[in-house]
């Protein structure tokens, strides 16, 4: 369930902050043996002037992953994020 909540909340800031909106998401994960490596990156640049994530956005992901950075150096909204994995039950 955390990982679900940190792509969608990943995708809905790049959604609403790029201009023009984003057309694609690219999604691509890094499979380690404790957890996942997940970045999220749109096709368009961010809006200018734009704070990609806010503190909300922060806060729900930081509470649901780890290692958050935003990725802006291409000029594209994204952001990179680590998913721990649980014990198994």
């Amino acid at each position: 369930m955390d990982l679900h909540i940190a792509i969608d909340e990943a995708s809905g800031r790049i959604l609403a902050m790029s201009d023009p909106p984003a057309r694609r998401l690219d999604v691509t994960f890094d499979v380690a043996e404790d957890a996942l490596q997940i970045s999220v990156q749109g096709d368009s640049p961010l809006k200018s002037g734009a704070e990609f994530l806010n503190a909300w956005s922060k806060l729900i992901l930081d509470s649901v992953a780890e290692d958050l950075h935003e990725l802006l150096d291409t000029g594209m909204a994204g952001v990179r994020f680590v998913v721990k994995r649980g014990e198994p039950a």
